[in-house]
């Protein structure tokens, strides 16, 4: 029983369009990742779902609260387990590290924050998904986000006890804008590497009695 490391990649989850959570090992290398979303001079509050190694369009900026929906293996909206897992989660406080960065801009004045669900589902695409979270969580705000230095952002939270069944875990993203950009170029991209981690409760692996010793059955002679 044992605490799990996950950090962000910049790869594809086999058998899906989401992106790869690493399991332990050394944190990749850091590096800001093609997965973003220009933000504009769009004005606040806007939501965005992730697209996996996709800058969005200013245009999918919208009033409409996300994520609101499963998984989308259209986009690939979720970092995902590379395997499935077949154990218990323990109640307790998981810790989420994001590093955010501009890529277009010296300066700016774009503000939000990351917004995430969880799910679990036997599907690599996470078809099926059934939701862990009670409700969509929220990390904390950047602010004048520029291309000169990364800014952390984070989340505690407690998701409760939970068992996965031979399922993918799922950590389903969006963007919320709370402060529109200076310029039509202002954008917002994730980074991998130190600093991009999940950092579960104790996972307990389930496991399988062997079946007991067949003996032979007698019969009493009369």
């Amino acid at each position: 029983m044992a605490t799990i490391t996950y950090y962000l990649t910049d790869t594809l989850a086999s058998g899906s369009a989401h992106m790869a959570l690493q399991e332990g090992g050394s944190a990749p290398t850091t590096a800001r990742i093609s997965t973003g979303w220009i933000v504009g001079t769009t004005a606040a509050t806007v939501y965005s779902r992730m697209d996996a190694q996709t800058e969005r369009a200013n245009a999918t900026l919208t009033s409409t609260v996300q994520p609101n929906g499963g998984p989308d293996n259209t986009l690939g909206d979720c970092f995902r387990t590379a395997t499935t897992l077949n154990g218990s989660f323990a109640a307790g406080n998981w810790a989420f590290d994001w590093k955010v960065q501009g890529e277009t801009r010296v300066t700016s004045t774009t503000g939000g924050r990351l917004r995430f669900r969880m799910w679990r589902s036997v599907n690599a695409d996470g078809s099926s998904a059934t939701e862990i979270t009670a409700a969509t969580q929220t990390s904390t705000l950047f602010a004048a986000l520029a291309n000169s230095a990364s800014q952390a952002i984070a989340k505690t939270y407690d998701p409760g006890a939970f068992t996965l069944a031979n399922e993918y875990l799922f950590i389903q993203h969006a963007l919320s804008i709370t402060t529109a950009g200076d310029n039509s170029t202002a954008d917002v991209h994730l980074c991998v590497g130190t600093g991009n981690s999940i950092v579960t409760t104790d996972f307990t692996v389930a496991t399988s009695l062997p079946p007991l010793p067949r003996g032979r059955l007698w019969r009493k002679r009369l």
